[in-house]
């Protein structure tokens, strides 16, 4: 991902952040780490983990609660994220198929500086964990990076995601499994291609969440009409530089 990154002074970064109204918690401006912010998006005092390379980005109307740990990580627009959340765990951040899984082996410390020969090295490979749109994620789960959590899912709290979530799916337990679904095939078809998500604001406020068979009407009407999507402001940043 090629990103274009402005460095605010943290005073302009402030003032920008409230003139699209994103609201990002104290702690998360302390520390160095590549955002993307779209408008109306919120994301408390969480800690962020990972090195220069790992990036947050939070679509509009999206909110993360504070006490979380985020790695490198995509959510989407008008999701859900509650207290406690793990987001991005390492899968591999011990060495398994190895004699030994502590860190003594290739870390800086009394034994390894005895080593004769080669220092072992440990470089696991990390990526991105992707939350699709319209997700909702209990208190204290935990997600493992690479994991792919799709639009309307929803994780019971205290679960452990080990593997990619389907569409519209509940799931719970540890590792979390399936549960249930949300709604039927034929809507979670008919959601997934209409991406109400991205239609303009003025549109989805007037879209009947409440109502199953008017909001499945509504959307075929408006899949018909060829809406434009939505023209969201998005500030990109890089926390806790100064020029």
């Amino acid at each position: 991902m090629k990103w274009i990154i402005k460095r605010y002074k943290k005073s302009k970064l402030t003032k920008k952040l409230k003139a699209l109204n994103v609201k990002v918690g104290k702690e998360v401006l302390s520390k160095k780490h590549l955002m993307e912010m779209e408008s109306n998006s919120s994301i408390r005092d969480v800690k962020l983990v990972g090195d220069k390379d790992h990036y947050v980005k939070c679509g509009c109307y999206s909110y993360y609660r504070s006490g979380s740990i985020i790695g490198s990580v995509s959510i989407g627009r008008f999701c859900s994220i509650s207290t406690e959340v793990v987001i991005g765990l390492e899968k591999n951040g011990h060495p398994l198929n190895w004699l030994s899984t502590s860190p003594f082996q290739y870390s800086e410390n009394d034994i390894t500086k005895l080593r004769s020969h080669e220092k072992m090295r440990y470089d696991p490979q990390m990526s991105s964990t992707e939350i699709g749109h319209d997700v909702w994620i209990g208190s204290g789960v935990i997600i493992y990076n690479g994991c792919t959590v799709n639009n309307g899912a929803v994780i019971a709290a205290r679960s452990v995601v080990t593997k990619p979530v389907p569409p519209y799916a509940i799931v719970a337990g540890v590792p979390a499994k399936i549960i249930g679904y949300r709604l039927k095939p034929d809507l979670i078809s008919l959601i997934q291609k209409s991406e109400w998500w991205n239609l303009p604001i003025d549109i989805i406020a007037n879209l009947t969440f409440d109502r199953q068979a008017e909001f499945t009407n509504e959307l075929k009407i408006l899949m018909l009409s060829e809406q434009n999507l939505v023209n969201t402001r998005v500030v990109k940043f890089q926390t806790c530089v100064e020029i």
